[in-house]
């Protein structure tokens, strides 16, 4: 077997359509290069955890149950906390000693120790699940010095679709981090001149994507608002930068290298920031203590959706929607009870001097204007002398609107965690939970009537049921210590901005976070003599092993994914 260089050229998020809508309208002509001329084969992964899973089951080449790693998300019973806990810690597929790979800004994957070659993450990826660093250690600071930092990581997950001037800031920070990432790579290869393997992924796509779908998709239900024109073209800009990038890395290649170009997962438009993260939230409390923690106001399912003020984010819109002292909302766990209770008695009478008031605070606090929450804060050099064992993008998640309904979890039979896709529902389990108050003779019921709950909500402007899928990944051994976070796991058909549930009645409306979220469905290319578009479906754990074989490469006991390198190549 003959052994290949291969570059694998990544597109986060990428949706199939989409690429081809720019492909047709000439916005991406080295991307129509390549993909005219490539074999294709189609990408499918399970829906639930497709946002926080997917890569790490590309480098593993082994599935989410195989691997023990779901989502980045995790959940104590004890206290009741949640947390980030960053990457997953096993080795990657190239971490072999017949590979020489260069890796930069491949998403949700650490530093391997046993891996030869260059590898740098966070240089520019969004959620990277790890700090930026590099082995050998000194090369990110070197990067950073070199070409200068990526001013899209750290400011590319506001909920700001509304907003021009955040827009504008980060259209043009995705430009210069795609056309700097071009720089970058040729300068890696020639760094370590006997690669045999190169992943190169720009997350551009990917952030476009939640911040500007709304222009891209035509069933968006804010693609009539007047910023959804905007939103559009400021899409198609972001990707003809991409573009460009990728034709000149792909142009600064060795001749005979294998170029594949790839997408794990897609974009559609956005039901679980708001339709999970906050109407089933509070549809849950509404449930179980017949009053809402938010009230949200009439509804009219003729008015358009709320359009903020620029300077006003989602979460400050619903933090003046609370009808209760505040909860764990941003770490207030440690805020005396009667001092909530003055906050919250203030708020709900002089809500324009509170706001100021607590923006005074946030500015003395050191801790940014928020202001001018728009303005990208560009994050610092890379430190040259990363601790790669200990590091970790571990931090709290109680900045997530769920976590507004913490304090009421101990109360609740089952209550919305946060997480970054999806509505993920965890039971409180006696013997499992802190306060557990479902016996487990009763899990099997409580997980009916939560899912029935769910199930019965329609979207208040259409009519339609909300629920696309409803899993239940615990379901099993929901004593299982290593297991899933959530007991059910609800994926939506659309954004709603509203729901309506036939004994608890309309909950909304909220104004729409991030414009997009994911897909499960992604793509993989390789540059060939003309175009096969493959109709069978293979999962991202069956991409490392195709990888393999393409390189010449024998495959790892260690993957259960299968390749599918025969349909990559030339018939």
């Amino acid at each position: 077997m003959s052994q290949q260089r291969v570059a694998v050229i990544g597109l986060d998020a990428l949706e199939w359509w989409d690429l081809e809508r720019l492909i047709a309208q000439g916005t991406t002509p080295n991307l129509a290069r390549l993909i005219d001329n490539s074999n294709v084969v189609r990408i499918e992964s399970d829906m639930p955890y497709r946002a926080e899973s997917i890569w790490t089951e590309f480098f593993t080449g082994r599935t989410r149950d195989e691997n023990r790693y779901w989502t980045t998300a995790l959940f104590d019973p004890a206290s009741y906390a949640t947390w980030v806990i960053g990457a997953y810690r096993g080795n990657p597929f190239y971490a072999r000693p017949d590979i020489v790979p260069v890796v930069l800004d491949l998403p949700h994957v650490a530093i391997s120790p046993e891996s030869r070659g260059l590898q740098v993450t966070g240089w520019g990826a969004h959620s990277p699940q790890f700090p930026t660093a590099s082995l050998p250690s000194p090369v990110a600071a070197e990067i950073d010095r070199t070409f200068g930092v990526n001013r899209a990581i750290h400011n590319d997950s506001h909920a700001g679709w509304h907003n021009p001037q955040y827009h504008a800031a980060l259209t043009e920070a995705l430009i210069d981090g795609a056309a700097t990432k071009a720089k970058i790579v040729p300068w890696m290869l020639e760094r370590q001149p006997d690669w045999n393997l190169s992943i190169t992924v720009f997350t551009e796509p990917h952030v476009s994507g939640h911040q500007f779908w709304h222009g891209v998709d035509p069933s968006h239900l804010l693609h009539g608002t007047p910023e959804a024109d905007r939103a559009g073209a400021q899409h198609d800009t972001v990707m003809s930068a991409v573009d460009t990038a990728v034709g000149s890395i792909v142009d600064s290649l060795p001749d005979g290298v294998e170029v594949v170009v790839m997408a794990a997962h897609g974009m559609q438009d956005n039901g679980s920031d708001v339709t999970g993260g906050v109407l089933l939230a509070e549809l849950l409390h509404r449930h179980h203590f017949g009053r809402p923690l938010l009230d949200l106001g009439p509804f009219d399912p003729d008015d358009p959706p709320i359009v903020l003020p620029h300077e006003l984010q989602p979460a400050d819109y619903l933090a003046d929607r609370i009808v209760e002292p505040r909860g764990t909302m941003n770490d207030h766990s440690a805020v005396p009870e009667a001092t909530r209770r003055a906050m919250h008695w203030a708020r709900q009478r002089r809500p324009d001097i509170t706001r100021s008031t607590e923006e005074m605070v946030w500015k003395l606090s050191g801790k940014g204007d928020r202001a001018t929450w728009w303005e990208p804060r560009p994050r610092a050099e890379a430190d040259p002398f990363v601790d790669l064992a200990r590091a970790t993008a571990r931090r709290p998640l109680d900045y997530q609107i769920p976590c507004w309904y913490r304090h009421r979890w101990p109360e609740m039979p089952a209550f919305v965690l946060p997480a970054f896709s999806d509505s993920h529902i965890r039971i409180n389990l006696e013997g499992r939970e802190a306060h557990g108050m479902v016996a487990a003779s009763d899990y099997a019921r409580v997980l009916d009537e939560t899912e029935a709950l769910v199930r019965a909500c329609t979207d208040a402007r259409t009519g339609e049921p909300i629920v696309d899928e409803i899993t239940r990944p615990r379901a099993a051994n929901p004593y299982d210590p290593d297991g899933p976070t959530s007991d059910l796991v609800a994926s939506f058909r659309c954004a709603s901005d509203a729901i309506r549930h036939p004994d608890l009645g309309v909950i909304g409306p909220s104004p729409l976070m991030r414009a997009g979220e994911h897909t499960p469905t992604g793509w993989v290319a390789r540059r060939a003599d003309g175009h096969t578009d493959h109709a069978e479906r293979f999962g991202p754990y069956d991409i490392a092993p195709t990888l393999l074989d393409l390189a010449g490469l024998p495959s790892s006991p260690h993957h259960t994914g299968r390749s599918f390198v025969e349909l990559l190549r030339p018939a």
